[in-house]
């Protein structure tokens, strides 16, 4: 009679060897190359191609369908295995395949690296050009310019201009201007009381301006300028004389010099100098008190 370790070593006996039967046939099928089978699988987006190809094959196929989107494959057709068909599937495509240890597959895509930008060109530097030294600053003399519109050559124009500089009113020896004005070849002296009395007119003055006329055409006909400017007339003449030009009222140690204009500038300066002109440009500045002595 048998124990009863026999009895359950004779239970337990097929049981095991069942197991190591299913054990086995896995490792088989993984060692044994795939059956082929004709595969018929259309053109269109890779994810439904593979699943067509797992259903088609019978094998377990493991991909992600957002990782694949946006790829399109030709179709997979013909009588082959299922490796090829699913590489006929992915040909061409950033795809790698993995083989499972239990005969699956894993389709993954492949992320390529980004390509490096290209560096910018960087521009050759111009060479240092050495900065030129700006010439130092020349101080000129000053340059004074009057308007008085007279010509400066007296041998090009019509109306020749006569100067009387500064040497040659100290080397007169002239007091006043009225006296050096008075004594110039071709010019008329008209003191004070002479112009208050003349032309009998009834509106007499007390006393009246000491002025000059070129040729004896009075003063009415000879222009008086300041620097350029018409001098002011002297309020208190007869109506005959009319406008008259006091001369005492500029000192002669003021003066720099004069320019005289013979002859008719009416077109020019108007009227008033149908005799000619008579520019008095007045001195900047003066150096000292001046002190003039006249004896004899």
């Amino acid at each position: 009679m048998a124990g009863p370790g026999t009895l359950q070593w004779k239970l337990l006996r097929p049981l095991l060897c069942m197991a190591l039967l299913l054990a086995a046939v896995p490792a088989a099928m993984a060692g044994e190359p795939a059956a082929a089978h004709d595969y018929r699988i259309g053109a269109g987006p890779l994810p439904s191609a593979l699943q067509q190809w797992a259903r088609q094959s019978g094998i377990a196929l493991m991909f992600d369908g957002r990782e694949l989107a946006g790829l399109h494959t030709e179709g997979a057709h013909g009588q082959t295995d299922p490796a090829s068909a699913l590489k006929q599937l992915v040909a061409g495509m950033p795809v790698t395949i993995l083989r499972t240890p239990s005969g699956g597959f894993v389709v993954r895509r492949v992320r390529t690296a980004p390509i490096a930008a290209a560096p910018a060109p960087v521009a050759a530097l111009a060479p240092l050009r050495s900065i030129p030294e700006s010439p130092r600053q020349v101080e000129l003399a000053p340059i004074h310019v009057t308007g008085s519109r007279l010509p400066r050559t007296s041998v090009q124009t019509t109306l020749p201009v006569t100067t009387i500089d500064r040497a040659d009113i100290l080397r007169s020896g002239y007091g006043s201007l009225f006296d050096l004005l008075r004594h110039l070849p071709g010019m008329n002296g008209l003191p004070a009381m002479s112009s208050a009395r003349s032309g009998d007119s009834q509106y007499l003055p007390v006393g009246a301006a000491a002025t000059t006329s070129f040729d004896g055409m009075g003063p009415r006909a000879t222009l008086f300028l300041v620097n350029g400017r018409r001098l002011p007339r002297y309020p208190m003449v007869s109506l005959e004389q009319g406008g008259l030009t006091d001369l005492g009222g500029i000192p002669l140690s003021f003066v720099d010099r004069i320019e005289l204009v013979r002859g008719g500038a009416s077109a020019i300066y108007g009227a008033d100098a149908m005799s000619g002109v008579v520019n008095i440009i007045l001195r900047d500045q003066a150096d000292g008190p001046e002190a003039m002595l006249q004896t004899g």
